[in-house]
């Protein structure tokens, strides 16, 4: 009977010398495998090193602590989210639907990552909320969601006469509270995910179409 890979020590070919960078991305990888299978609360130094098949003492060469190897998760999280919203950006044509395309992307990959995103989100980790003047994924993420709603206050289009900092929030929280919503009640009769997010935005925006569906610009 073959053992089971997940639990299994693995055996890694020893790193030439100057491939640490490698080992790094390695234990960054795993550590991320780990919170999406076990939840954050089993990652640890030792089981990390039994992930990629290391000594545990390897692992210090790299991050001093376990809250080292949680922040570069959370950090490789954000980085995810970004090229997923990005991508879902690629070849959309206005602020509006840039917006839209972008948050829905958001929230599919909040629900194809539920364990990760919870955790990216977690208030006891530097994350999205943070001391005014701080730095961190969270924040990065939330100014470019900032800027784009920016660029829709500035086409004319809903609310423009809003401040655009109130209207990036409602549009953050929205989301963020549709796909918690949707992970912790999943037989719920859901209408689908574009509608919703599509609808969200619309309505806190204040977008109003005109008798053939297009969008009203003031």
């Amino acid at each position: 009977m073959s053992e089971d890979r997940s639990t299994a020590t693995r055996v890694r070919e020893r790193n030439r010398r100057g491939d640490g960078r490698r080992l790094q991305e390695d234990l960054v990888v795993a550590a991320v495998r780990l919170v999406e299978s076990h939840g954050h609360a089993q990652v640890s130094l030792r089981a990390v090193a039994r992930e990629v098949g290391v000594a545990p003492t390897s692992v210090y060469l790299h991050f001093d602590d376990v809250e080292g190897v949680l922040a570069a998760v959370m950090s490789r999280g954000f980085e995810e989210l970004a090229r997923s919203t990005t991508r879902a950006a690629s070849g959309v044509d206005g602020p509006l639907e840039e917006l839209r395309a972008r948050m829905f992307a958001y929230c599919r990959f909040a629900l194809e990552h539920p364990r990760l995103y919870e955790f990216m989100f977690r208030g006891d980790l530097p994350g999205p909320v943070a001391r005014e003047g701080v730095d961190t994924p969270g924040l990065r993420s939330f100014a470019t969601l900032h800027t784009l709603v920016e660029r829709v206050v500035g086409a004319g289009i809903g609310r423009s006469h809003e401040d655009s900092h109130l209207l990036a929030t409602l549009v953050w929280t929205s989301m963020h509270g549709l796909v918690l919503a949707r992970i912790s009640r999943p037989t719920f009769a859901w209408a689908p995910l574009e509608v919703l997010v599509r609808e969200s935005i619309d309505r806190l925006l204040g977008v109003t179409l005109d008798a053939k569906g297009a969008v009203n610009a003031k």
